[in-house]
């Protein structure tokens, strides 16, 4: 059962952090619709 236990682990990280990187590409980062923009245009002010 253990190989199913990490492969859902390792597919649930992995797809994390694809949605994470397409959220702040530059397609994306000021759209309106992203629910993340605001936090996006935060951090970078900040930098």
């Amino acid at each position: 059962m253990w190989p199913f236990l990490a492969a859902s682990t390792l597919t649930f990280y992995l797809v994390a952090k694809m949605q994470d990187a397409g959220v702040k590409s530059e397609e994306w980062k000021n759209d309106p619709r992203n629910p993340y923009a605001a936090q996006i245009a935060k951090e970078s002010a900040a930098h």
